[in-house]
């Protein structure tokens, strides 16, 4: 038995000697080095790469421009405007009832309507004008 544990012992160490041989790519212990996302610099990069960054910037460009031009849905703005559609309202000679809303196009001021199921919508026409 004392034989052999001398033989485990000595594949022992020649294991370690193999591990230490190894090419350093092949080496499975930590360098103690770190890069962000784990990615080496000067790493070949792979083929879908530089595309998911285009898409990445475009989808950012995207949104920004679409929020910055977003319609305002603030209580206030659809106060300002039901205001500005009721003096239109007194100015032309009308009454204003409590209750009635004038501002039928929205915050936009436009209205639109579908005469069917399926057609394009059209944009109406002001009444009043």
């Amino acid at each position: 038995r004392a034989e052999g544990t001398k033989n485990n012992k000595k594949m022992m160490g020649l294991n370690r000697m193999k591990a230490i041989t190894k090419p350093l790519a092949q080496r499975t212990f930590a360098t103690g080095k770190a890069y962000p996302l784990g990615l080496v610099p000067g790493r070949k990069k792979e083929g879908w790469e530089g595309m998911i960054y285009g898409f990445y910037g475009a989808s950012a460009f995207l949104m920004i421009v679409g929020l910055a031009n977003k319609p305002s849905t603030d209580i206030r703005e659809w106060a300002r405007n039901e205001a500005i559609a009721r003096e239109k309202v007194v100015a032309k000679g009308g009454e204003v009832e409590w209750g009635t809303f004038y501002n039928k196009g929205g915050a936009n001021g436009y209205t639109f309507s579908k005469s069917e199921t399926g057609t394009t919508p059209v944009l109406e026409e002001d009444e009043e004008e």
